[in-house]
């Protein structure tokens, strides 16, 4: 299955975030779980700004 962009850049990008972490924290263990909890995390969030934006326009009547 072919890959996007956004993909392409996160294989891209983990390591060096994660290299990041680890030098700034020192827990390999928590970093590598926080850099793989985030794309989910941003994804709930943004989900919920959305949602939360459409119900207030909606409110609002604005739609």
């Amino acid at each position: 299955m072919p890959q996007t962009p956004a993909e392409d850049l996160l294989r891209e990008l983990v390591p060096q975030v994660l290299g990041a972490l680890v030098r700034r924290y020192g827990h390999f263990d928590t970093a590598e779980d926080a850099v793989q909890e985030a794309p989910s995390r941003s994804t709930n969030l943004a989900q919920q700004r959305y949602l939360n934006a459409r119900a207030d326009r909606l409110a609002g009547g604005n739609v």
